[in-house]
């Protein structure tokens, strides 16, 4: 029987990516922050893109989490100064914006982001971002049943979810744009009437973060 997709409780073994939070507004740092620190990665905070690239020199930080818009020297700038810099062709960006227009997610790319979250920032999206740009994996407080396994192939799983109602893919397809993991653990408990396997391979990706597969899938539908 699936299950609602446990929360993460821990990185797994290995080096803590290091984050740095970029932001204007005190909040919104203390909020990813308190998302990110209690399962291990390692934190520092800057409130503009001047003190941004003062700490990008000296600590050295995997991922740069930063707003858009922001005084002074701007989201889109201070990716121009990161990607410029000694780090810019590894270093990984990810920009967070409350106003994500189609302008803005197109600049966004073009200037080297590599991605960008809508705000309010869903958990679940940050974590799988941050999990497709490290390749990092994370420990889980609970477990998905035994049998929690998935069809072995990508024409499986699409021919399983191209059998959905209509209304149930949409809603799949909502709720992964989102990344709302609580959403989609709870989708998986009513396909579950329908298809046993396929709500069981849903709730597995779910819970490792591999969203971006589930969303291939779900948009491989026509």
């Amino acid at each position: 029987m699936p299950e609602a997709p446990s929360r993460i409780a821990s990185i797994k073994e290995g080096k803590a990516p290091r984050i740095l939070i970029v932001d204007d507004k005190t909040l919104n740092r203390d909020i990813l922050a308190r998302m990110l620190e209690p399962i291990g990665f390692l934190i520092r905070q800057a409130v503009d893109g001047q003190e941004a690239m003062t700490i990008v020199e000296t600590w050295m930080p995997d991922i740069v989490l930063l707003d858009l818009v922001m005084p002074g020297l701007s989201g889109k700038g201070l990716i121009q100064a990161l990607r410029s810099g000694k780090k810019g062709d590894t270093l990984k960006i990810i920009v967070t914006t409350a106003s994500v227009s189609e302008f803005e997610r197109v600049s966004a790319e073009e200037l080297g982001a590599d991605a960008l979250i809508d705000k309010p920032v869903m958990e679940g999206l940050l974590f799988a971002e941050i999990r497709r740009l490290t390749g990092i994996e994370y420990d889980h407080e609970g477990r998905l049943s035994e049998n929690s396994g998935e069809p072995t192939t990508e024409a499986g799983l699409t021919g399983k979810l191209a059998a959905l109602p209509a209304d149930m893919l949409v809603t799949l397809r909502d709720s992964i744009r989102l990344g709302d993991i609580e959403e989609i653990g709870n989708l998986a408990l009513k396909i579950k009437e329908v298809d046993p396997e396929l709500a069981r391979a849903i709730a597995g990706m779910a819970e490792s973060f591999q969203l971006d597969r589930l969303m291939k899938l779900a948009d491989s539908i026509g």
